[in-house]
């Protein structure tokens, strides 16, 4: 092989080598820039969510998601931009999409507290009672919401024992939060249970606004109407110690019982009080509507709007 072949054959050898090198280097650089661009993704992405900028996050994040499948916090962010980003056509695939995504982080974390409690919600909307029962049972700490939909949940699958159990686990958690004592008359209603059993059973909660308030309706029921009025009379003479919201119920019960006096010293109270508070109005202008005070009722909607 003379001098001009060798030569030649060095200098390829030596191109090869320098292409490798650049093309190793591109590809690192390639890989490198990928992944500064993932983590800028999840980065931008997780603080656009955190912030309220769901469209953004959603665009950021699903980029991040397709590289990055087992990062619990990237898919319950993930997720939650998918769920609050419906489709324009009104179909539920953001649901369903949502879903995914926080199975797929029960998957990495099977204890995962926000994924179990997303999908609890997530379940309802979507009917899917027995995923919902299932998810909520493996809740650590479920909020009064939560316990509330659940008692619904289990009422209307016709388990009305795991309802009250739901109830009873509600009225531990908030003894003050009186939206357990309706739950529990009404349910107990709606097994069929006779007012004097729903009394007796009463008993253990003693005594507080809402509990008095029940045990009127049920008093009525089981036909023990003078102790029903004896009883509202005297929850009348502690109206100062009541909220808007409970004056309203409590002058519903005066109103059907009759005590037409004792009601218009509170009405006063709570006209004033539906002026600063919607809700309160709201409330009135049901209660004079389906009382037949259609004059109040209006003039009640009038003052409140201003």
């Amino acid at each position: 092989m003379n001098r001009r072949v060798r030569r030649r054959l060095w200098l390829l050898g030596i191109l090869l080598v320098v292409c490798t090198g650049m093309v190793s280097a591109w590809m690192g650089f390639a890989a490198w820039n990928r992944q500064r661009r993932i983590d800028t993704a999840v980065t931008e992405g997780i603080a656009a969510h955190e912030r309220g900028d769901h469209e953004l996050a959603l665009r950021l994040l699903s980029y991040a998601a397709e590289h990055r499948k087992k990062d619990p916090e990237l898919l319950l962010a993930y997720a939650g931009s998918r769920l609050r980003n419906p489709d324009p056509s009104g179909d539920r695939r953001h649901l369903e999409s949502a879903i995914n995504q926080y199975e797929a982080v029960l998957d990495l974390d099977p204890d995962s507290q926000p994924a179990l409690k997303a999908l609890f919600d997530a379940y309802l909307s979507t009917n899917r009672p027995t995923e919902a029962r299932e998810v909520a049972g493996r809740l650590l700490e479920p909020d009064a919401e939560e316990l509330i939909r659940l008692a619904s949940l289990e009422l209307d699958s016709g388990r009305p024992r795991q309802a009250l159990e739901a109830i009873d686990r509600l009225r531990a958690l908030d003894p003050d939060d009186g939206r357990w004592v309706m739950l529990e008359y009404e349910l107990r209603m709606g097994m069929g249970e006779s007012p004097e059993a729903i009394l007796e059973a009463f008993e253990v909660h003693g005594s507080n606004e809402e509990v008095d308030l029940a045990r009127i309706l049920l008093l009525q029921k089981a036909g023990r109407e003078l102790e029903a009025r004896v009883l509202a009379s005297r929850m009348s003479e502690q109206q100062e110690d009541f909220t808007p919201e409970r004056l309203v119920d409590l002058r519903s019960r005066l109103e059907y019982l009759g005590l037409q006096g004792r009601r218009e010293r509170i009405d006063s109270v709570i006209r004033e009080a539906a002026m600063g508070d919607p809700e309160v109005a709201c409330e009135l202008v049901d209660l004079q509507w389906r009382a037949g005070n259609v004059v109040g009722a209006l003039d009640t909607a009038e003052a409140a709007a201003g």
